[in-house]
């Protein structure tokens, strides 16, 4: 498999975040081959979503983008039992909270809007939709 440009250098620079704060599932980010994870990784937002929008979300939320590339792995890898699913959301939920705190004093209400907002995403994916989602990602 070749590498995706497109996402090359973001996924160089997320990954080496991911490591440096130790996210939750940071350790498979180097059990995997650069070249399929500039595959897997597609930014914020389900693979139905176009290019654009998941690159428009992803302009809104930033800080997310650790978060969001474990997630894709986590989803690219999983072994289509609920168990997974739901942890992959939680996982995705903390460490996005966790990336809230490092960016964000205390003080700041970013670090809790930031927060609030990966709630919602969460919300969002642990519907029936993101469980069919997750199901259709199962079957590749």
């Amino acid at each position: 498999m070749s590498i995706n440009p497109e996402w090359l250098d973001e996924v160089l620079e997320l990954r080496r975040f991911c490591v440096a704060h130790e996210l939750d599932g940071y350790e498979q980010l180097y059990t995997i081959p650069t070249c399929d994870l500039t595959h897997k990784y597609n930014g914020i937002g389900p693979e139905c979503f176009c290019a654009y929008l998941r690159a428009k979300i992803g302009k809104l939320n930033p800080i997310l983008k650790p978060a969001a590339l474990i997630h894709d792995v986590d989803w690219d890898e999983n072994n289509g039992s609920k168990e997974w699913y739901h942890g992959s959301n939680s996982r995705f939920l903390n460490n996005a909270r966790l990336c809230a705190k490092l960016k964000y004093g205390w003080y700041n209400p970013l670090r809790y809007f930031v927060s609030y907002k990966a709630k919602l995403f969460f919300n969002a994916v642990e519907t029936h939709f993101g469980w069919y989602a997750y199901q259709k990602a199962s079957k590749k």
